[in-house]
């Protein structure tokens, strides 16, 4: 009988930036020992996020050192276990793969342990997110130039060799929401391309995510304009296909209405009155022009200023194997009607059974409609239960 079940692929380095074959691995894999994969924008209450990309713990089984470090014979690894690829892969009872994780191996945080008649020799491999390349290069003097817009200074630091080893470049594929200028890029010199990214992500008032085929976007936060995945709970007709839902809130946690950029501030006063001013402050000195300033801290206001509905779903993978982030989704969650021994409750309209003395009760005292747009702005998946945790946000 066919399972479903999590397959592991690691690509070692054949020489520095260039990689060798793939190995299955899955033979080696203790079970239950891969963490929870992660990714997402808008990654923290109360703060306006760009992107966020898990790291893993695997654990394998080490009796025949195939994972030892490559100053050992046994070792798969023959130049270094440093920087390994790492496919992560579920494989349903169908035998269909889905992508579910690929990232980097970092050597200074993994630790083997010895074995005993009771426990086998094992080792934990750190596996760093595919993004964590954008941490480990830094932005060299010169690479950015003053006046230079914000889509050339994104492609200008992203298609480098050092990372486009690693992740794929496409030019049609960044495309932020402003497109302005930088007025003084020499704080930018020397610093850890993640943390410049960030900068001029935030004054394009977009986010950096990476697709299926491994390629960096960089997009506003608009939903994708592709046909939206259905979910139901509570479904009359029996289409559930949602294990829980939780979290549901109005989404006044991430509402920022006064925007200040260095000393330009932007707010809407209507909605400072009705919700109360909510600050949101950025203190650049790439960006010295204050009509540039009140561009985006106004397209800021304009993006975060309403409350938005939030919610998360949680979902088998087979229902939710192509999510991606920003893709659209609509949600049908009815409410439930039960039966109650209260004979002095009214009975629901087209609920209550012809001439029983128990009348029913609803439960839940939320109802979802499916007209309402949103958009995924979170997935976590777990490899141990099958389970996909989606966030989302209305549109």
């Amino acid at each position: 009988m066919s399972v479903s079940f999590v397959d592991v692929v690691i690509t070692p380095l054949k020489t520095d930036g260039v990689y060798g074959d793939p190995v299955n691995v899955f033979d080696y894999l203790i079970k239950g020992s891969i963490s929870k994969i992660m990714q997402s924008i808008d990654h923290g209450d109360f703060d306006i996020g760009l992107y966020t990309y898990s790291d893993l713990t695997i654990k394998m089984s080490n009796e025949d050192g195939i994972f030892n470090s490559d100053k050992y014979s046994s070792s798969m690894f023959y130049y270094t276990r440093d920087r390994a690829l790492v496919d992560i892969t579920f494989v349903d009872e169908q035998s269909n793969s889905t992508f579910l994780y690929k990232g980097l191996i970092n050597d200074e945080s993994t630790k083997q342990d010895f074995g005993s008649r009771s426990r086998p020799s094992s080792v934990s491999l750190r596996v760093l997110s595919l993004d964590s390349i954008l941490r480990k290069t830094i932005v060299p003097g010169g690479l950015l130039k003053n006046g230079q817009s914000f889509s050339s200074a994104l492609k200008t630091l992203l298609n480098r060799p050092a990372i486009t080893t690693i992740l794929n470049y496409d030019e049609s594929k960044i495309n932020p929401k402003l497109d302005l200028t930088l007025d003084n890029v020499e704080s930018f010199s020397g610093e850890e391309t993640k943390s410049v990214l960030e900068d001029v992500l935030n004054a394009s008032v977009s986010v950096f995510s990476i697709d299926d085929t491994n390629t960096m976007v960089v997009s506003s936060r608009d939903v994708k304009p592709i046909t939206q995945k259905e979910f139901f709970a509570n479904d009359r007709k029996g289409r559930d296909n949602l294990v829980t839902f939780k979290k549901f809130n109005d989404g006044l946690q991430r509402t920022f209405n006064s925007v200040k950029i260095n000393n330009t501030n932007v707010n809407d006063p209507l909605f400072v009155e009705r919700y109360g001013a909510r600050v949101k402050k950025f203190d650049w000195d790439f960006i010295t022009n204050p009509n540039t300033e009140r561009t985006i801290a106004s397209a800021i206001v304009e993006e975060f200023k309403l409350p938005k509905r939030e919610l998360e779903l949680v979902t088998k993978f087979s229902f939710s194997e192509e999510m991606m982030i920003l893709d659209p989704v609509s949600v049908l969650i009815d409410k439930v009607s039960l039966p109650s021994d209260n004979a002095e409750r009214i009975p629901n309209y087209d609920s209550a059974k012809y001439d029983q003395d128990i009348y029913p009760y609803v439960r839940d005292g939320l109802r979802i409609d499916a007209g309402i747009k949103w958009k995924v702005t979170a997935i976590t998946r777990d490899t141990k239960s099958f389970l996909t945790t989606l966030r989302l946000r209305e549109v």
